[in-house]
């Protein structure tokens, strides 16, 4: 009985400090990814990823996935971001980061609904800790952007030439 109380008392201790360490509170307070912009010809999209994470860490780097169903085809991308090392510090407020994602399938995305997951990673430059934050997938919307983002207006058409102009 006393062989049995002390290697108990010590299974117990360190079930104790593995459970304290496993409840250390995740430097990221909120990871999310947001509506998406149709590229051209549908061929990829840019997704806002935003994040808000614990002064005193970076934000290292993010990746992302898009799936869109259409017509039982499936249009899907990866796409990520890296910001240099040793990432852009955390503010402690929401930051936002794009991420253009580009098409791995044969057939193009659309304006519509879609599924999106990814993940973003922080860094402790003190501590060396890299820290990942999975986002889960969830519904998005991807729209096209307006005529005036994919491209100038037109100029106007240029006067004609007084030599070559006959009354």
């Amino acid at each position: 009985m006393r062989v049995r109380r002390p290697l108990f008392l010590g299974v117990l201790a360190a079930a104790a400090v593995l459970l304290v360490a496993g409840c250390t509170p995740s430097p990221v307070e909120q990871a999310s990814l947001g509506d998406a912009t149709l590229g051209l010809q549908g061929a990829s999209v840019r997704l806002p990823l935003s994040v808000t994470c614990k002064q005193g860490w970076n934000v290292a780097f993010g990746d992302a996935h898009v799936a869109q169903a259409n017509d039982g085809r499936l249009a899907q991308c990866f796409g990520s971001f890296e910001n240099d090392f040793p990432g852009l510090p955390c503010t402690g407020q929401r930051q936002t980061f794009s991420i253009v994602v580009l098409n791995s399938s044969p057939w193009v995305f659309r304006r519509g609904e879609a599924a999106a997951d990814g993940v973003v990673t922080v860094f402790n430059e003190g501590t060396g800790e890299l820290v990942d934050k999975t986002i889960d997938p969830q519904e998005i919307e991807i729209r096209s952007t307006t005529t005036s983002q994919l491209a100038p207006a037109p100029a106007a058409p240029p006067s004609p030439d007084p030599r070559f102009f006959r009354t």
